[in-house]
């Protein structure tokens, strides 16, 4: 029989958040990807029922693979990207897109707490978990959360010092939201912008015949999320950026270098998960071999760009 829960409330456990609402059996509720709803709206009419228990944190679901990203070469990737923006003392900054936060925790700590971040999502549940993990590191002061579309930012023209958005643009329209970005950036102000790169191949360090390791390169684009209809994972970047009046500091593909313990695994299985019975073996020696010798890592190309706002660029 199911056991009877009378308590309504949430806490942490390992890591791991919970929400109870309702009492009677236990009915237990995990994280959905990237559904921007998740169980909210279920939760009234099932607790007149059960004891739901909502569980979220770093460890679970879309939150955890964020987090995980933001601890591999990704993350040391768009801490590079980040350095060529400058950021001073007291500079106000916006993260378009901030999933779980991870990046606004960065970006505070560069400076020691001194920066302002508003960091935005679309989405409530990621936002509410991001919300949470800065409340576990301290940040909430200076990180304030709150929803909102990259295409219609809920901010006045030349509001932010610095402005960030990374693997954002693919999702939506990605005009306008650059015209958004750049609209809410004060004159002399810049913008870090960071995009997959499905026109460039990837690079696996595997000891295979070239014709082999040409494939498993060129599956690299395919193992991401898709392409918004109007959204941009290509070269097309740059033009965008400069057709928004934006002027470069820095633009170009970058890689972001996963080493063993940091999504190597996953990345390796997604790659050859499609192969031949055959070729999936001869990768697996490889890979082998590799981490006997020091030398396997797989490169993922990003689209990277630093842009400046004129000082006389008319708000849009």
């Amino acid at each position: 029989m199911p056991t009877a829960i009378a308590f309504n409330g949430e806490g942490e456990i390992a890591g791991i958040h919970y929400r109870i609402h309702g009492q009677g059996p236990a009915l237990v509720l995990m994280p959905l990807s990237l559904a921007p709803s998740q169980w909210g709206s279920l939760v009234p009419r099932l607790s007149n029922h059960y004891s739901v228990i909502v569980l979220g944190g770093a460890h679970l679901g879309i939150i955890s693979l964020l987090e995980e990203r933001a601890r591999s070469g990704y993350g040391e990737l768009v801490a590079q990207v980040l350095d060529r923006t400058d950021l001073a003392l007291g500079e106000t900054v916006l993260e378009v897109g901030c999933g779980s936060g991870a990046v606004a925790r960065a970006l505070v700590n560069r400076r020691g707490g001194t920066n302002q971040v508003v960091a935005t999502d679309i989405n409530p549940y990621i936002l509410s978990e991001a919300r949470a993990l800065a409340r576990d590191n301290g940040l909430l002061g200076v990180i304030k959360f709150e929803q909102a579309n990259a295409e219609a930012l809920p901010y006045p023209d030349a509001h932010f010092d610095v402005a960030v958005c990374t693997t954002v643009l693919e999702e939506g329209d990605a005009d306008r939201m650059v015209a958004e970005l750049a609209r809410v950036t004060r004159p002399g102000g810049r913008i870090a912008v960071l995009t997959r790169a499905i026109d460039v191949g990837w690079w696996t360090n595997l000891p295979v015949p070239g014709e082999l390791k040409s494939r498993i390169d060129a599956l690299g684009p395919s193992t991401g999320a898709g392409v918004g209809d109007r959204g941009c994972a290509d070269a097309s970047l740059y033009a965008r950026l400069t057709e928004a009046g934006l002027t470069p500091s820095m633009l170009g593909p970058q890689f972001a270098i996963y080493r063993d313990g940091q999504r190597l695994a996953d990345v390796l299985d997604r790659l050859i998960g499609v192969l031949s019975e055959s070729d999936a073996r001869l990768c697996r020696d490889a890979i082998q071999q590799a981490k006997m010798n020091g030398t396997l890592f797989v490169a993922e190309p990003f689209h990277c760009a630093v842009v400046k706002k004129g000082k006389n660029a008319r708000e849009g």
